[in-house]
């Protein structure tokens, strides 16, 4: 009998009618290619085994580090706090990574007034810091955070943000000059898991802490997230 090697190539593409031997249970039998069966998911899944289509698997990793538009905001009358729990198409959001931008302007000057950016009604707070700024001056802030860590016990949010109001925007648009390059300062909250929040960064709460100043009708708010 010939060798494999010794065979002759076969002609491509193949139809799928070849025919091949194949062993069940101890009895030699013969098989076509297209017997052959074989179930590709196309989802991510905890739970099955299945091979994943190459095109789901880069979705899926691509989905891990962009970020997405949760919501972009622009008010129409003045407000105290600004709070998020759905994005653009009302739907409830679980985020791993987020980034916050307020562009705006408060209706009256901050004298070392504490700004706060929270998560579910303040169980979780990213960043409690005192401002300094005149009244009616466009300005903007950022933050950054990531939920670093999410167990049955804990979760742990860390967060870099603006250390001061950016002045350099104008009508809502900046140029990277130098009164928007600011130092950067950085926070973390380490939280027992509760039960009324089982997703930590599923609300975004911003705005003067306890006080009567607001922002001022024709501020922006852009969150931007990657879902965990």
């Amino acid at each position: 009998m010939a060798k494999i090697s010794e065979l002759p190539n076969s002609a491509t593409p193949l139809t799928g009618e070849e025919t091949f031997p194949i062993v069940q249970l101890g009895i030699t039998k013969k098989a076509r290619i297209n017997d052959i069966k074989m179930t590709v998911d196309t989802e991510i899944s905890d739970t099955s085994e299945n091979p994943v289509q190459n095109k789901i698997v880069k979705a899926y990793a691509d989905g891990l580090s962009k970020y997405r538009i949760i919501s972009d905001v622009t008010i129409t009358e003045d407000i105290g706090t600004y709070s998020i729990s759905q994005d653009s198409n009302g739907k409830e959001f679980d985020l791993r990574k987020m980034f916050f931008l307020f562009i705006g302007k408060f209706n009256a000057a901050l004298n070392n007034k504490a700004l706060s950016l929270r998560t579910n009604s303040g169980y979780q707070y990213l960043m409690y810091k005192g401002f300094t700024l005149t009244a009616d001056k466009e300005c903007a802030f950022w933050l950054e955070a990531e939920n670093f860590l999410r167990t049955d016990e804990n979760s742990g949010i860390k967060s870099t943000y603006s250390a001061t109001l950016l002045q350099q925007f104008a009508n809502g648009i900046a140029q990277g000059l130098s009164e928007n390059n600011v130092a950067v300062n950085s926070d973390i909250s380490f939280q027992k898991r509760h039960k009324n929040y089982p997703h930590p960064m599923s609300e975004i709460i911003f705005g003067v802490h306890n006080g009567t100043i607001k922002m001022k009708s024709g501020s922006r708010f852009i969150l931007l997230g990657i879902d965990y």
